[in-house]
């Protein structure tokens, strides 16, 4: 399960060598969205990811 908001988001070409837990993929596929809640469980691994503070900076 994967949770985004469109409006927060990275540049995804700053992740492709990064390969832990399909994370450019997961990037790349939402336009760069960062996950809010990611839940992943694959045999012997589980992986679980929550957002608890978001703090936006200033452009």
């Amino acid at each position: 399960m994967y949770y985004y908001n469109k409006s927060i988001k990275v540049n995804p070409e700053n992740y492709k060598n990064y390969k832990y837990g399909l994370w450019y993929y997961r990037l790349n596929k939402t336009g760069g969205a960062l996950p809010l809640k990611l839940s992943a469980d694959v045999s012997d691994i589980k992986l679980s990811i929550e957002a608890k503070d978001i703090i936006m900076s200033k452009k």
